[in-house]
């Protein structure tokens, strides 16, 4: 049973590889990086997670200034709410809806593997910061990059 969870968790990297291969080719950087910060928050299991622009240009393979942008007009949007290394999730569903369609095949792949728990239900409604909440964020995205 071990042998085989290795061998559907290998499958999944390697069609999430080729899938972010093409994403950087064909998508704009808003929505590589919703499919990347929708990646980590179905990783993590929560609603915020800690990170730098530098770690997410890193993952992306951009400029920390592109990431910077994108998040700031994400969070104008309403989508998100940035703080100095952290990002929350306000609107799931909306979030899904700007990122392009490789986040669902990524998705898609790993729950027909079995590889990884669900992730969240979606709900339309906006989910608040957990600071505002006055709950402190425990959620760290070590390595994000091999998301």
């Amino acid at each position: 049973e071990f042998q085989d969870l290795v061998l559907r968790y290998t499958q999944a990297m390697m069609s999430q590889m080729a899938q972010v291969i093409m994403c950087a080719r064909r998508h704009s950087i808003r929505r590589q990086l919703c499919r990347w910060l929708l990646l980590s928050f179905d990783r993590i299991g929560e609603n915020e997670l800690r990170v730098t622009h530098e770690r997410i240009a890193s993952a992306l393979g951009i400029r920390r200034v592109g990431v910077t942008e994108a998040i700031g007009r994400l969070q104008n949007d309403g989508f998100i709410h940035g703080a100095r290394g952290e990002i929350a999730l306000l609107d799931r569903v909306g979030l899904e809806q700007q990122s392009c369609e490789c986040y669902q095949v990524i998705r898609d792949e790993y729950a027909r593997l079995r590889v990884t728990p669900e992730p969240p239900a979606t709900d339309s409604s906006p989910t608040p910061p957990l600071k505002a909440m006055g709950k402190v964020p425990v959620a760290s995205v070590v390595g994000a990059s091999r998301l």
